[in-house]
Parts: C-alpha cells; structure tokens; sequence
C-alpha cells in the first residue's frame, strides 16, 4: 500500500453519507483497521495502546476504526478519544455487516 497525502480526518454515516473531516494533513505510511461491534468495555484501552506503541515511531500512521452497526456506546468512547489520539479515525455503519465487510471497508477508505 502507498503513501497517500490527506487533509481530513474522516467520520462517515454510511446509510445518510454524512461526513464529518477534520485536519490531519500529513502522508499516512501505515493504516491500523479496527473493526468494532459493541466494544465500548475494550476500546478505549484498545485504541490508547495502539496510539502508543505507534507515536514514537519514525513513520505516520492512521487507526481506522470501522463500527459495525454497535448498539452500545462504541462510538461515543471512539469520539471522546480523539481529542487524545490525534490520527484517530472512525467509520460508522448503522447496520451490522459483519466483521469481513468492516475490514474491507475500512482497508478501502484508509489513506
């Protein structure tokens, strides 16, 4: 996968094509996918140990995480996080598809 140049940091209402962007405007060298249903327990320290065994590396990087139509506070827990973790990108699905079409959705939208 290449690098590609970004300006936005994406949150994206599949079934109304809502999008919310935000700057992140660096080259994005590698994207973590994290599909998630109904993890508002795990996320949180989830997300904080991803962000913090990737900062102090020498290459950018995203972390992707694509809900699958959670009916619990997933994506709550996700927003309040990045204000945390500043590459921090969310793809919201208001219904479960399952966890296949989640990675691959959240592969296709990645920078």
């Amino acid at each position: 996968m290449g690098k590609r140049k970004t300006n936005e940091k994406l949150i994206n209402n599949e079934d109304k094509s809502k999008k919310i962007t935000k700057n992140i405007g660096e080259e994005v060298f590698l994207s973590v996918i994290i599909p998630a249903y109904n993890e508002e327990g795990r996320i949180e320290s989830t997300l904080i140990d991803v962000d913090s065994k990737l900062k102090n590396k020498n290459f950018s990087y995203e972390i992707v995480v694509v809900d699958d139509g959670s009916k619990d506070r997933t994506i709550h827990v996700v927003e309040n996080l990045s204000s945390k973790i500043s590459n921090l990108r969310i793809i919201k699905n208001n219904e479960n598809h399952g966890k296949g079409w989640v990675v691959n959705k959240g592969m296709l939208e990645s920078f």
